[in-house]
This record gives structure tokens, sequence and C-alpha cells, in this order.
């Protein structure tokens, strides 16, 4: 997923970013589920160049911006 979106990134918008949305009914908090994919996207954009503008987590009641 990290590869398409850097290529489409590279395509159509050269030097942009992407914006993650962590979604389950329950989620929406800083929860482990939550924390666990932050990092591993954040891995990934990093092994790849991908810049990350915002990481949020969204459930059925609640939202929460995880980082910036």
């Amino acid at each position: 997923v990290v590869v398409a979106l850097g290529d489409i990134l590279a395509h159509d918008a050269p030097g942009g970013s992407i914006a993650v949305a962590v979604v389950r009914a329950a989620g929406g908090d800083r929860g482990a589920f939550e924390r666990a994919w932050e990092h591993a996207l954040r891995v990934a954009c990093d092994d790849l160049g991908v810049r990350v503008c915002a990481v949020v987590a969204i459930g059925e009641h609640r939202a929460r911006v995880l980082a910036r």
C-alpha cells in the first residue's frame, strides 16, 4: 500500500504527503491496535521516503489524531 501511495505522490503530487486513518467500530483512541498500525505505517513510510502528515484513529463514537 505504501509503495502505491508513494508512486501516486511522485506522479500526481510531488512533494506531497499522506494522511492515514485507522478505522474500526471500537476504535477512535490511542489503543494498542492503533499504536501498532501507526508504528508499522511510520516504519514503512520512512523506509520508502513517503511523507506522512497525520495518522488518525476513527471509531464509531470518537476520533483522535494520533500523530502529525
